[in-house]
């Protein structure tokens, strides 16, 4: 290369699959002033309702990976999964037998990250029949569903760690900035009785690293909701004393509705970014999640609030789902410049949302689809 890669040390690439997403991270750090230029590589979410546009989109992210790494070795390769309905993970065993194929030298075995879901939880997703049958394994043994070739981590909202984000102090922008080198990667710990199966590390430890102009972090966030608890009035209020007596095979609809709509309530969402102070185009990928959801959102806010400054594009949550947010929420985001919708494979379907008409007139928004039909049908919208 004719350049130095620091010039452009964060790429961030969206893959048009459509439904569920496939977002691809490259973020290029040096480990001493004089080292060679490494690469962490981050994805988000890999899936679809249909296989159409994924196989071949996965095929160009294991490309993209080669040809960066011939550049900047990869050092590690971290996948985040916003939640496990099988838009945004049925691509994940390809994925797998693809990063299998590549043999990359990297630093650690390639992790995939999930949001920690209690028993009673992955419990309610396998007797609701939330999840297809072919994808059960990954919430109940992903070691199992990909021959222990992914180190399995959890992201929990247990605040137990100080909040690492604010590692670079900024009294104004326009002040040189001080260059630091390295990187920060949140150690899981083992719990469930030193079960090493199962890792956590809280949301409120970040990645970081340290690029020739600012700090840059990944940034999750995950508000998991008890699920008994929750839901123990409107449960009792239909004849069980508790979410392990109901008889799912004769369940009421209400009941049903309101299970599945907990269920979907939250998503791990992920910001990529400047830590604090930088002009750089920061990122935020939002999965299903709920802006309408109240206590979800304030929380959603206060994680993010030393970085709301620095999103310039967001991908709209759920599909454009008015249900789940309006242009309205997005004011938090005050330099908000893009988003980006993950939209649905069949427009007219029932299964998923529509996109919100309010958003089909957003000249600020991009479609992540290479569907003829769904561009068709929304231009015949306009």
């Amino acid at each position: 290369m004719l350049f130095n890669e620091l010039h452009f040390p964060v790429e961030n690439i969206i893959f048009p699959v459509g439904q569920g997403g496939l977002f691809l991270g490259l973020i290029k750090y040096q480990q001493s002033q004089k080292s060679k230029t490494k690469t962490f590589a981050y994805i988000y979410d890999c899936g679809n309702i249909q296989q159409t546009y994924l196989e071949s989109s996965i095929n160009n992210l294991i490309n993209i990976l080669k040809i960066t790494n011939e550049i900047s070795p990869l050092t590690y390769i971290y996948i985040f999964i916003s939640h496990v309905h099988k838009d945004h993970i049925s691509g994940l065993k390809f994925l797998k037998q693809k990063l299998e194929k590549c043999r990359l030298k990297l630093d650690s075995s390639p992790v995939l990250v999930m949001p920690y879901m209690d028993e009673a939880e992955k419990d309610l997703i396998l007797k609701l029949n939330i999840l297809d049958k072919r994808y059960t394994a990954i919430l109940t043994n992903p070691y199992l569903y990909f021959d222990g070739y992914f180190d399995i981590q959890y992201v929990t909202d247990k605040l137990d760690e100080p909040d690492k984000s604010k590692s670079l102090d900024y009294e104004n922008t326009n002040k040189p900035l001080k260059y630091n080198y390295g990187y920060s990667i949140p150690e899981a710990k083992s719990i469930n009785n030193g079960n090493p199966e199962i890792k956590t590390f809280s949301h409120n430890q970040n990645f970081r690293f340290d690029v020739h102009y600012c700090s840059w972090i990944l940034k999750p966030f995950y508000h998991r909701f008890n699920i008994p608890n929750d839901l123990r009035e409107s449960i009792q209020q239909s004849g069980y004393n508790s979410i392990y007596d109901i008889n799912f095979d004769n369940i009421n609809s209400q009941l049903r509705k309101e299970l599945e709509n907990k269920l979907n309530v939250s998503s791990l969402c992920l910001y990529s970014g400047p830590s604090d102070g930088s002009k750089s185009c920061g990122w935020m990928h939002t999965g299903d999640f709920n802006f309408k959801h109240k206590e979800a959102f304030e929380k959603f806010q206060t994680h993010y609030v030393s970085v709301l400054n620095n999103v310039q594009i967001l991908q709209i949550p759920h599909h454009g789902s008015k249900k789940n947010s309006s242009n309205k929420d997005f004011k938090i985001f005050p330099n908000l410049a893009n988003k980006y919708v993950t939209i649905q494979s069949n427009p007219k379907g029932r299964k998923e949302p529509r996109l919100s008409p309010e958003y089909i007139n957003d000249e600020t928004i991009y479609l992540a689809t290479e569907n003829a039909r769904i561009k068709k049908y929304l231009n015949n919208l306009l």
